[in-house]
């Protein structure tokens, strides 16, 4: 379900409804056991929890990651914006509806709020994008920062165009997220890596999933695009490109 929307996103932005048409009801389908992942298996009183990997009916693969990945969850938001950015119509609105609505309760449950810095806190434990972190130790990384506030903004839009009310703890937990991490006027993979993350190879494999701050992803209200450009040159002469995933 993570790398759903790498291999088959690219249809919408290629006018190929009829090839993505063929696969991207899953999440209608999967809705129901995403649901009752969130809320009978982990205990969350709304939404439904994508996972990272499925068997055929939706339900959670094996795999000590696959519960603790989060950045899939807005996934499903931005193939909804795509179809109605390309149909515009009230039945890709409804169709679309409980999927945004269940996907953004979760995001919005899931965030947790700190007493101490008064701003909601994304993590622990999780896995940020590359799977290479502690997720004991893993809070407030960027990417997920940054696709979170996305994919909560795509969500009250969609509420709005069909003339409902969003929740307002979407809102709360966009406008009060964690302030990305910075170190040294860069964009760092969490809150609290160590300092010389840059200069360890144990980080700088696998996906660089810095430079979607601004690239991947369009320029967010939380993401500082002058801060994400210089980040992007710093991946691109510290990160080992021959062994780059995603």
């Amino acid at each position: 379900m993570e790398m759903f929307f790498w291999h088959s996103c690219h249809w919408a932005l290629w006018n190929n409804w009829d090839l993505l048409d063929r696969s991207v009801d899953v999440y209608s389908r999967f809705l129901q056991t995403s649901i009752e992942r969130a809320q009978v298996q982990e205990g969350y009183k709304y939404g439904a929890r994508w996972s990272k990997m499925t068997d055929p009916t939706g339900r959670s693969a094996p795999g000590e990651i696959n519960e603790l990945l989060i950045w899939e969850q807005p996934h499903p938001l931005v193939f909804a914006q795509y179809e109605y950015r390309a149909t515009g119509s009230q039945e890709t609105l409804e169709r679309w509806r409980d999927v945004v609505y269940q996907t953004a309760e979760w995001m919005a449950a899931y965030a947790k709020f700190n007493t101490s810095t008064g701003v909601y806190d994304l993590g622990p434990p999780m896995y940020v994008v590359s799977e290479d972190t502690s997720p004991n130790a893993t809070r407030n990384p960027a990417f997920e920062l940054s696709y979170w506030r996305f994919g909560l903004d795509l969500a009250q839009q969609w509420m709005a165009r069909l003339g409902e009310d969003a929740p307002a703890a979407w809102a709360d937990v966009a406008h009060s997220l964690a302030p990305l991490p910075v170190e040294d006027g860069l964009y760092a993979v969490y809150e609290g890596i160590e300092s010389d993350f840059w200069t360890d190879p144990a980080y700088t494999n696998s996906h660089p999933a810095l430079v979607g701050l601004y690239g991947w992803l369009p320029a967010t209200a939380n993401v500082s695009v002058d801060i994400a450009t210089a980040t992007a040159e710093k991946v691109w002469t510290t990160w080992n490109v021959s062994n780059m995933w995603g």
